[in-house]
This record gives structure tokens, sequence and C-alpha cells, in this order.
């Protein structure tokens, strides 16, 4: 989607392994605060932990879009899109997830990232928001071959706003029938790639098996400096908030996201600010569905030196029981004088659906699976040289035989083999799964290596927690 209102490879129909489809739509004599819904159904059925329910805030007249998404792709099937104002229904759609037929081959979906080593990715972007930098110079796809034999005729082609950006390559599969493969995109002369929305297509014996799609955002134009006269110097130039589940030592985001599920402890808002000076003065402003939370704000100076050469500083926004859901706004003041603001949501859980509490982390558990000296929820960190971390979380109305998924994260590699539980005890008992080194491919029994980690806890595809950890050096 381009601009936030111009639709990028619209269709009806879409590969298996589609990550997430927009539905967009035109507005107009509308006013704040009438009750709207958009709902998604999937073979006739619908899809409740997809369902969006809010008040209206985006004034009389415009185009809107929602969303439905999934990290492991899209369920194959006829999907229907249903849009409600104030109870009746606006508009309906519909679009076709196509199944891959058994034993055919395909790639399967396809993950972002700004680099490669040892074939793996390197600083993946979230797949709900595949967003590169102004200035990016590169981009890696990382996907999996299913069934595609030796000799298969395979393509792909990549796109810029619904124009081919390249020629389309087509060569003859040389790789294992399953085996996991990525290719590069970038300019020939190592120029920053153009702003906009990218698609990549994959495909076999001329059938589309596989789509994707991530953005570069656009430069920030610098403003416009006054002659030199008396007064306070302009503020250097920054660049958008970002809001994620944790940062590392060189103030990277981890998991960047503009949605985190409900029982989130922690989110971290990166500032980016190149060249600012050290000491300028800064203040903070969180709001809460559009209030001023005042024992939240902060008046600070730039530390120049904690920032960086990259010019990255944060902060975050803490409950020890979990974020009120809810739209939350950070603005940014430099020199008395706003200068960013951003936002993030902490989405309630869908109405009638199981759910799960917030994550505490320790390095040990007792015998009857109690947390052992867990870690502050304010500050995670984990001895030095642990072997073994726990993660310990709250059922909340999950019914016997309901599926979830566990996911470990080390920032930097890519993520462990997901795990698939099946739900066995009472609907509000206590869960905990742990990680150990074997998880990232290492020996069992050695220590897991120093880092930022996150674990993402899943229902039926909805993230229902996540959580972030650190392990000293």
């Amino acid at each position: 989607m381009l601009n936030e209102r111009t639709p990028i490879w619209a269709s009806d129909s879409f590969p298996e392994g589609v990550k997430q489809i927009y539905a967009l739509f035109d507005y107009r004599s509308m006013r704040d605060d009438q009750v709207w819904r958009a709902e998604w159904f999937q073979d006739g059925v619908r899809q409740d932990q997809y369902t969006t329910e809010k008040t209206w805030s985006g004034g009389g007249t415009g185009t809107f879009w929602v969303r439905v998404f999934n990290s492991k792709g899209l369920s194959p099937g006829d999907w229907e899109f249903r849009l409600y104002l104030d109870g009746k229904r606006q508009q309906t759609g519909y679009f076709t997830v196509e199944l891959n037929g058994a034993g055919d081959p395909a790639f399967g979906p396809i993950t972002f990232a700004g680099g490669e080593k040892d074939d793996s990715p390197v600083d993946v972007v979230p797949a709900n928001r595949p967003e590169f930098a102004a200035g990016t110079q590169e981009v890696y796809a990382f996907f999996d071959a299913i069934n595609v034999p030796d000799g298969a005729t395979w393509s792909r082609q990549w796109f810029r706003n619904d124009k081919a950006e390249t020629d389309q390559v087509t060569e003859d599969w040389s790789g294992g029938p399953n085996e996991n493969y990525w290719v590069r995109f970038g300019t020939t002369d190592n120029t920053p790639l153009a702003a906009g929305v990218y698609v990549l297509e994959i495909t076999i014996d001329d059938r589309l098996v596989s789509v994707g799609s991530f953005v570069i955002a656009a430069p920030q134009t610098a403003n416009a400096q006054p002659a030199a006269t008396a007064g306070p110097a302009p503020t250097p130039q920054t660049e958008p908030i970002v809001f994620s589940a944790g940062v590392d030592d060189l103030n990277t985001p981890i998991d960047p996201r503009p949605e985190f599920p409900s029982g989130v402890k922690l989110v971290y808002a990166i500032i980016s600010g190149k060249d600012i000076p050290d000491g300028t003065p800064w203040r903070t402003e969180w709001l809460y569905n559009g209030k001023v939370e005042a024992t939240l704000a902060r008046d600070l100076k730039w530390d120049a030196k904690d920032a960086g050469s990259a010019g990255k500083s944060w902060l975050r926004v803490f409950n020890e029981n979990g974020l009120s859901v809810g739209d939350w706004q950070l603005n940014a003041y430099f020199e008395g004088r706003p200068k960013l603001s951003g936002r993030f949501t902490v989405q309630a859980t869908p109405s009638g659906q199981p759910d799960f509490g917030p994550v505490t982390f320790a390095p040990e558990k007792s015998a009857d699976g109690k947390a052992l000296n867990p870690v502050s929820a304010a500050n995670p960190l984990l001895p030095a040289g642990p072997k073994r971390v726990y993660a310990f979380f709250d059922g909340i109305d999950v019914p016997k035989g309901a599926k979830l998924s566990t996911q470990w994260a080390r920032a930097g590699q890519a993520p462990s083999p997901e795990s698939i539980w099946t739900w066995d005890g009472p609907p509000n008992d206590d869960f905990w799964v742990s990680c150990s080194a074997a998880c990232f491919g290492k020996a069992e029994g050695t220590a897991l290596d120093p880092g930022v980690y996150e674990l993402i806890v899943q229902i039926g595809g909805r993230v229902a927690t996540l959580g972030t950890f650190s392990v000293p050096k």
C-alpha cells in the first residue's frame, strides 16, 4: 500500500504463504465517535481473532485501510471481508488464498532482512511492519523450498510501486527439495534504494507460488534554515520514533512493531537524531487514549556519547501488570519545541478469545513449576552465563485442546524452530516453557550467548503475549 491510500499488487487471488492482506476503502460524511467494525471470514467461518471494532476518529472524508495478518501465512481458502458502521453492514469484499496441490512444488513465506550471515538473515524486519529506513542500499529475501525437484524451472522478479524494477530472472533449481534459499536485491552502483513499496514475485513453471512486500521509507526533507541571526540554533533533523519489544547495546530496536499484544509490560521507544549537540535539553510526553499521563513525563539532556555515531537514544513505558489496552502516543520536544511524535497500540483480546498474561523470565524453576529468582520486569537481565531460561505466564480462558506455539529469537540471528503445544490444563492455569543454547543450534549445556532474546507466544496464529530479556557479557 502506497501513501496509506493507494493499493499495491491489488488482486482477488493470492498464493499460499501470503502473510498479510490489506482492505482499502473510501469514506465520506463520517462523524468521529461512530462505532465501526471490520470482520474477516475464511471458508464461511468468522475469524474472531482478526476482528477490529473501534470508534471512528479519521474525519469526514478520505481513504482508510485495515488488514488481516498471520506471521506464518494466512490459511488457504475463500476469504470474505465485511465492514460495518453503527452495526449496519456497509461493504463486502472477497479474495482467495490458493492452496498448493499435494506434492506440488512451491516456496514458503518470504522473510526480508537487511543482511545475511552464514545463509541466515541479519536485521530481519518484522513481518507485520516490513519497513526499511531511508538510505537502505540492499535487501535480502529468505524463503524455503517445498518439494522443489532438481532442475525445476523457477523465476523471480522485483517490482516497485506496481512497476517492474528488474527483469524476470529464470533459472533451474539446483538445491535440495526443501532447502532454504536467499536472494539479494540492490542497486548496481550501491546507491540507496528509492522510497516506495517493493514486491517480490516467485514462480515455478509460470505458476505464482510466493509473494512478499516491504517498504523503503522516504527520506525526511530537511527544514529550511533561517539566516544566521541571534537566537537559538535550529534543532538538527531527527528520524521517526520506532517502538519495539526490546533494545540492544547499540540502541537498535528489537522486534519493532506498531501493535503489541495485551499483557505486554514494557515498550521501548528509540529516538534517532544525528548531530544533536551534547547536552541539548529535550522533554518527553506520553499520552494514553489522548490523555496526557503526567507522571510519565521526563526532562532530559541529550547524551551524545550514549547515542553513539548512529545518534540513537531510547526510553520506555512500563507497567508491572501489563500496559493498559488502548492507543499510546509519545511526543518529544527539543529545546522546548515539538519535534517528534509516534504512536503504538496495545491490542485488546478479541471478544471471547483465549489469551495469555504477561511473561516472567527466570534462570531456574522449582519442582512444582514456579519461577525461582525471577528477573525484574523493569530490567529483565539474567545472570551471566545461564544455560537455560524459563518463561512463565498464565492462561486466560484457554480451552483444553487449544493449539499454541512458542518461538524464541536472539537479536541478529534467525529464530529458533517453532514449538507447537496443546493446552491441557485448566482454562486459567499457569504455564511455563524453557529454552537452552540447543534452541539455537549449540550443544545442550552450553551457556546462552550474550545478547537480547525474545519469546513470542501465539494462539491460533495470533500473538497472545511476548517478552524480552538480556544475557550480559
